[in-house]
Order: C-alpha cells, then sequence, then structure tokens
C-alpha cells in the first residue's frame, strides 16, 4: 500500500512538473509573433499639438493594406481590397513596398531599412492579435507624433 501512495505522489509531481514546462513554452518571442502570419494596417494616429491625445490621419485606402514580416528580414507591404491609385493608371501593384526589417534594445525597437533611409518605431504592444507602433526620432526620444495599429 505504501509503494501504491508513494508510486501515485511521483506520478503526480512528475505531471504537474510537466504541465508548468508545457505552459512556460506558449510565450512567443516579438520575433515570432511579427513573421507568424499577415498584419493588416487598421489606424494611422497623429498627435498634431503633442500633447499625447492621436487622431485619424492619412488615407483610408491605407488602412486595408497588408504587411508580411518575413523571415529573411524583409517586409512587404501590400496594398488591399481599397487601392488608393487607381490600377489602370499605374499597375495593380504599384502600390507595393519592401524594406528590410530588424529588431533592437532586447526586441524594443523595430527598424524599417528603406532604400533612402532608415526608419525606427518603438513596440508599444505586440501579442498575437495586434501590433501597435510609434514612430521614434532620437533627436525628441519622449516626443512621439506617429503611431501605427496594425491588427490580425
Amino acid at each position: 500500500m505504501k509503494i501504491n501512495i508513494l508510486s501515485l505522489f511521483c506520478w503526480t509531481i512528475i505531471l504537474v512538473n510537466c504541465s508548468f514546462q508545457l505552459s512556460s513554452n506558449n510565450f512567443s518571442s516579438v520575433h515570432d509573433l511579427l513573421i507568424q502570419s499577415k498584419w493588416t494596417n487598421t489606424q494611422n494616429l497623429e498627435d498634431i499639438d503633442l500633447d499625447g491625445n492621436f487622431t485619424e490621419f492619412g488615407r483610408d485606402c491605407e488602412k486595408d493594406d497588408s504587411w508580411t514580416f518575413n523571415l529573411d528580414g524583409t517586409l512587404l507591404q501590400e496594398p488591399g481590397v481599397q487601392l488608393c491609385d487607381s490600377p489602370e493608371e499605374e499597375g495593380a501593384n504599384s502600390n507595393n513596398a519592401t524594406a528590410g526589417w530588424h529588431l533592437e534594445n532586447n526586441d524594443q525597437f523595430l527598424v524599417f531599412d528603406f532604400d533612402m533611409d532608415e526608419t525606427k518605431f518603438l513596440i508599444n504592444k505586440c501579442d498575437e492579435h495586434e501590433l501597435v507602433l510609434t514612430l521614434y526620432n532620437a533627436d525628441t526620444p519622449d516626443v512621439y507624433k506617429y503611431r501605427i495599429i496594425l491588427s490580425r
């Protein structure tokens, strides 16, 4: 009888330990969350007075654009269903944009390397469903003028 109780106790401890290990592996890194699937631009915000109050700006046609973060460090931005330019004028893929991307400072910043310049965003939120980025300027690190919200 004592052997059965001891055996049951040992199996319980082993199963509880395995359960804790499995639940701790559910955490995804920012990198993994970015490359998991396409993101859709849902809001472009601007703080006109630099007082911390953001309002929507930009064209409505940009709100359904998709962003794909590829494993090889490239970003592909594609227009959504609502196009900004007429496809007859400039071609259906005229709004596609590509850039390199990487994370900096312990995944605190997302940096885009475009042909002519580099753009750095503070990552305000990154989870399975929402990515919130605020444009970062090293000259004024406490002032945030633009924010982009992406979702999936």
